[in-house]
């Protein structure tokens, strides 16, 4: 997960590294296929948004006694009584920041605002998460996969923490990136517990497949997306076609005025 590029301003894209494309200002079927895509991210936000804020709450209302938890999470308070309500509140209340603060990344102050707020957050949360990994009643490779995933989402918020302390802004992006892929993980795993809650004889080892399966698919798509390889378009543009480069496009080739 090394970002080997340079720091370089974006031109008209900072949050899609490595796609490059040509837009018509002009053909309709261009406008629709722009109105579509469109439509289709409002979507992806606005569920993924309300997924977070959900399971946030859910989290919440279970460390506060609110809502009851499962025996193997009540099992996991008596062992860690202190701890385990630090990760579910604090873990709680970053999810729910964390989908605002990427949507404010255009209004700089709100944006630092609840970015700082989810960062700081988010790193109590995750690091709490660890010994609640080690003392869990899963089986071993549950137990593993937690723990991976903890660790790496921990480090990636220190490195994107340490980027915009730095002014890397583009670093600090594919490393947030990431992170909100790898916590996806949190929402992937209730919604496949729920699945596999009806295999009541296999549960253990679902289980244990799930705390791997449920962060390793999404965190893939989010390296996939960002890794592609880049594609420059060999052609001259014609008139009322706009070339749109984004960072991962600027870090392999040299503008000049």
């Amino acid at each position: 997960m090394s970002d080997n590029i340079p720091d370089t301003p974006s031109i008209e894209s900072n949050l899609y590294p490595g796609r490059i494309g040509s837009v018509s200002s002009g053909s309709p079927s261009g406008r629709i296929r722009r109105r579509l895509i469109l439509a289709l991210a409002l979507c992806l936000v606005v569920g993924a948004t309300f997924m977070a804020t959900s399971t946030g709450i859910a989290a919440l209302g279970s460390a506060l006694g609110l809502l009851r938890l499962p025996y193997a999470l009540a099992l996991l308070d008596l062992r860690l009584p202190g701890i385990f309500r630090l990760h579910m509140i604090a873990s709680g209340l970053g999810l729910i920041l964390l989908p605002w603060a990427m949507l404010l990344r255009r209004n700089g102050p709100a944006h630092g605002a609840v970015g700082r707020a989810a960062a700081v957050l988010l790193i109590v949360g995750v690091a709490a998460s660890l010994p609640c990994a080690l003392m869990s009643a899963a089986l071993p490779a549950a137990r593993a996969g937690f723990m991976t995933q903890g660790l790496l989402s921990l480090v990636l918020l220190i490195r994107a923490v340490t980027a915009i302390s730095r002014s890397q802004m583009l670093r600090h992006q594919r490393a947030m990136l990431r992170v909100a892929s790898l916590l996806s993980g949190v929402v992937m795993l209730r919604l496949m517990v729920s699945v596999a809650a009806d295999w009541p004889a296999h549960f253990d080892v679902a289980y244990a497949v799930i705390a791997w399966v449920s962060w390793l698919v999404p965190a893939a798509v989010v390296e996939f997306w960002l890794r592609r390889p880049l594609r420059l378009a060999r052609y001259r543009p014609r008139s009322g076609t706009r070339v749109i480069l984004a960072p991962s496009a600027l870090s392999r080739s040299s503008i000049r005025s």
